[in-house]
């Protein structure tokens, strides 16, 4: 479509018809920026423009960011009488005035797609909607348009909003409508959101104690090879086979995580597969799992790995071992992890005889303000510093701390190391 002003031909003295710069064009935005259109022709484009021919223009006046003449096309692209145009015009206002912080305005946007029945724009603009009243706080008003995308029986939407309306009603602890919700989604085997709602069904049920569903649940997710999702059910899979002491499950769970790769998932699992393989007598596979965990580099499981590890080394009589484990922990600067790894390496060194490294290590953890590890570590340099025969130091050091630990809870808490940080 092109805008035509009447002109005069001055080379010829004849009166013609000029063609203005493109509104629209069958190549527009294909391989170039959009053409610009002088402002001031705007106004008088939109005037004549049939409702028909308005959507066009809604999206030629979008694209150049000239917003308000792109509400005004929208609006009159609504009267129009062929329903597509109409509803979609309708979709898009919402949209575009959701933008621009009319919600009131998108909302009335939107009820007018959802009121048209269209088959696409309707179960479109419900999902929208439901997105804008759940963002506003509106629950019921969210769960009703979700529901209306949901009944609408759209492949995409339908799911969308189901999997949407299975969180807010978690949210709402709506339990039995939470799972119906996801369960729906499931059973529409839409590829995105399918396997999101089998882990959140999973989750769910495992809190009701439904281990039998929980296992469908998460197996549902694995075998969608979703990225994401397969990965993270094979790690919460492992964990329940775990507990169930179905050994080898969770060992070939932990293991499918673990070879897919995903840079989150993998490395927690191998720090599970790492204490699972601890617990059954597997020390060469166990350090292997920590390992990995360690070389991922994650910085919320790299760290409990390299703790795990400097434990175990400590138990196989590997004391340098232990010590870079436990360093690596250190480094981290996590708020669990490297505090109870400064702990473990003064108790380590301690032992070794290098009482100023213990000193420094323990200081470290001192220095955390960690509830448990602090005061131990401030017991151990206080024993360490009486054994060196300087208690003035070790009243300037950790007076205060020091004061409020009782020695008598020192034997349960590292009791307690070797199960690593809660």
């Amino acid at each position: 479509m092109a805008l035509l002003t009447r002109t005069v031909i001055t080379t010829s003295g004849q009166d013609g018809w000029d063609a203005l710069d493109h509104v629209v064009s069958a190549d527009e935005g294909t391989d170039h920026a959009p053409r610009p259109i002088p402002v001031e022709l705007w106004p008088e484009l939109l005037d004549f423009i049939t409702p028909r021919d308005a959507l066009d223009i809604c999206f030629a006046a979008y694209d150049r960011q000239h917003t308000d003449h792109a509400i005004t096309a929208f609006r009159k692209a609504i009267t129009s009488t062929q329903p597509d145009q109409a509803s979609m015009a309708a979709c898009g206002l919402g949209i575009l005035l959701q933008e621009q912080g009319d919600t009131d305005g998108a909302r009335a946007a939107y009820q007018h797609a959802i009121d048209s029945g269209h088959p696409d724009h309707g179960p479109t603009a419900a999902y929208n909607l439901g997105l804008l009243l759940q963002e506003q706080g509106d629950a019921d008003g969210a769960r009703a348009a979700y529901q209306h995308a949901i009944d609408s029986g759209h492949p995409d939407h339908g799911p969308t909003a189901a999997y949407n309306l299975g969180i807010l009603l978690m949210k709402w602890d709506d339990t039995d409508g939470a799972q119906a919700a996801f369960q729906h989604v499931i059973d529409s085997s839409q590829p995105d959101h399918a396997p999101k709602a089998a882990v959140h069904l999973g989750l769910l049920l495992m809190e009701q104690g439904d281990t039998d569903g929980v296992r469908t649940s998460y197996q549902r997710a694995i075998d969608s090879s979703q990225p994401e999702e397969s990965p993270l059910a094979a790690v919460h899979l492992g964990l329940l086979l775990s507990q169930l002491n179905d050994t080898d499950g969770a060992r070939t769970a932990f293991q499918l995580a673990i070879d897919s790769g995903h840079p989150d998932h993998a490395p927690k699992a191998a720090v599970h597969l790492g204490l699972l393989l601890d617990e059954q007598g597997d020390p060469a596979g166990a350090q292997a799992a920590y390992q990995h965990a360690i070389d991922s580099g994650q910085p919320d499981h790299a760290p409990a790995a390299a703790f795990s590890l400097g434990v175990l080394l400590m138990e196989q009589g590997d004391p340098a071992g232990a010590q870079a484990a436990f360093q690596h922990a250190i480094d981290s600067d996590r708020p669990e992890e490297s505090p109870i790894a400064a702990f473990s390496l003064g108790v380590l060194l301690m032992e070794q005889g290098d009482a100023d490294s213990a000193l420094a290590a323990f200081q470290h953890a001192i220095d955390s303000g960690h509830p448990d590890y602090a005061p131990a570590a401030a017991y151990h340099l206080n024993l360490l510093l009486q054994e060196q025969e300087n208690m003035d130091d070790t009243r300037e050091t950790c007076p205060q701390v020091v004061a409020t630990v009782d020695p008598n809870s020192m034997e349960g808490l590292e009791g307690d190391i070797a199960s690593g940080p809660a």
